[in-house]
């Protein structure tokens, strides 16, 4: 496996913008073969570090057999901003993929690229798909922070608001309500992103999640929608990935073997909880 820390002029955020990217093994592949990509995004809060010091996203990578690009949100909710300029939503699901596809040897098919992201980058992971259905063939939202006009409360929460998802008057034709990207795609016939959505049902954010579930049932939009143990918390979310990969399919292409692995099993050493097993 290899680690890139990339750094390039975005003209969509019109600044310089980090970048990890981790490659699998290339050796015994055949000469031009590409990696399929998994884009994996940021909370709220975090930053292009997250996943690479909170999870094993270089045992996925090696373990799925792709390549993993984390970029930084900065707090954007992913979207395009009028009143800045800064157009997140473009940079992710555009000029980051072409960046990356042009720098390195990833597929440009849609069938071999996925977003996936927590919180924050759950929600971007899922509007990103519906936004660009031609590039991403999987998105992968987990503890989405699926948020409409009914969580403003205050001038403090309405200013937020705005300056993350715009005019809250509206958002019926946002480019950042999920409710209306979605019927949008259905009607334009265009093919669609596989869908897995995944909370923990601890998570205050369960409620919101079940209800885009509940929605996209409500349309035909084909998708699946799971729940397990866990909060707004590492813990579910380095379980919901890897589970989010399998049922989309994204199984091990090149099995790796590891070179230390034998049987020495034996029942006088083992933890108590091994002993059954």
């Amino acid at each position: 496996m290899a680690w890139f820390q990339v750094s390039f002029f975005s003209s969509a955020l019109l600044h310089s913008v980090p970048v990890n990217v981790l490659l699998p093994d290339r050796m015994g592949r055949k000469e031009g073969e590409k990696c399929r990509t998994l884009y994996l995004l940021n909370g709220f809060r975090g930053d292009h570090t997250d996943w690479l010091l909170n999870t094993d996203v270089n045992g996925w990578c090696r373990q799925y057999d792709c390549a993993i690009v984390m970029p930084s949100g900065e707090n954007s909710a992913y979207m395009d901003h009028a009143v800045s300029g800064s157009k997140y939503g473009e940079y992710i699901g555009k000029e980051l993929v072409d960046f990356t596809r042009k720098s390195f040897p990833l597929s440009d098919r849609r069938e071999d690229t996925a977003v996936a992201g927590l919180s924050m980058g759950g929600y971007g992971a899922l509007v990103t798909a519906l936004r660009y259905p031609e590039t991403f063939g999987y998105s992968l939202p987990l503890s989405g922070g699926f948020m409409g006009p009914e969580t403003i409360r205050d001038k403090a929460s309405e200013a937020r608001f705005r300056g993350m998802y715009g005019d809250p008057a509206d958002w019926e034709t946002s480019i950042g309500n999920p409710e209306y990207l979605a019927k949008k795609l259905l009607a334009e016939g265009k093919p669609l992103p596989q869908l897995h959505i995944s909370c923990g049902y601890n998570d205050q954010l369960a409620a919101s999640n079940r209800k885009y579930h509940e929605f996209l049932d409500s349309i035909g939009f084909p998708h699946t929608y799971e729940e397990g143990p866990g909060s707004h918390e590492w813990a579910f979310w380095r379980w919901g990935l890897p589970r989010g990969l399998d049922l989309c399919g994204w199984k091990q292409e090149h099995k790796w073997v590891n070179p230390m692995w034998v049987e020495l099993r034996d029942e006088r050493y083992l933890a108590p909880e091994w002993r059954d097993k």
